[in-house]
Formats: C-alpha cells, structure tokens, sequence
C-alpha cells in the first residue's frame, strides 16, 4: 500500500542488506523495486521500466552509479535520479551532476527519512515533468 502516489522507485546497491533495509522502512510509503547490480538496474528499466525515480550506489562492481544513471538517463529521460556514496569526493559528485544528470546527491549512510524526503522531491519533480510534457503534447495535437 502506497500512501503517495503508486508510481514505481527503482534502488540500485550492491549491499543487499542495504536494499532490504530501505525497503522494508519504505514499502508503506513508496513502490520500491530493487537491483542488486547497475546490470540487473538496466535490465529492469528496459522489461519493466521507465521508472519515476531511480537511485543508485555510486559505487558498484562492473559499472559505476555515475554511468549507469547516464546509461538510464539515455533509456528513460524522464527518470529522476539520484546518487548516494558512503565516499564522497569532489571529482564524483561533479561527474554524477554532468554525466548522470543527477537531481540529488546523498551521503551513506543516508537516513531513512533523508532518503524519504529525496524520494518525495524526486516524484515532485517527475510529476512537475509529466505534467509539462502533457501540455506540450495536448498544445501540438491541437494546433494541428
């Protein structure tokens, strides 16, 4: 049961416990889905996606958080995403806002109700953005 709106949340670490922790404080307020790999994250924005947000470890085995947002950010513009990393250095957090095109950074450990409140803004965002894409598409369908 969702107490904001059902649209669906993709977190993407390589700690398990990490994800089961998250979603299991979160499942009464969001539709949480989880990935254990930035290729398991792929693989799920392609067959189920697009997601309303998608947050993802900075640092992950095989693939970074940095190129797989970019790589989302290609397969779902609209996605929101976001970034956390327990190692936050200068360098990472330019790359995730120009290559990744992140909304938010978060550190980790990120508390439930940091990580909350992101997610929160995250799908204000997406709906301030479906919302401009409504219009736009209602005003050339009836210009036409």
């Amino acid at each position: 049961m969702c107490l904001s709106p059902c649209v669906r949340i993709l977190l993407v670490d390589d700690e398990p416990n990490n994800l089961q922790a998250y979603r299991r404080i979160l499942r009464r307020q969001f539709q949480i889905e989880t990935a254990a790999s930035a290729r398991e994250a792929l693989e799920a924005v392609r067959q189920r996606g697009p997601y309303a947000v998608v947050v993802a470890d900075a640092r992950m085995p095989q693939m970074t958080g940095i190129d797989l947002l970019s790589e989302i950010r290609q397969l779902a513009p609209g996605t929101v995403r976001i970034i956390f990393t327990g190692n936050a250095d200068q360098q990472t957090v330019v790359d995730a806002f120009t290559r990744g095109q992140v909304f938010r950074y978060l550190n980790k450990p990120c508390s439930p109700r940091a990580l909350a409140e992101a997610l929160q803004a995250g799908l204000a965002a997406y709906a301030r953005q479906a919302a401009k894409s409504g219009s736009r598409s209602t005003k050339s369908e009836t210009s036409v």
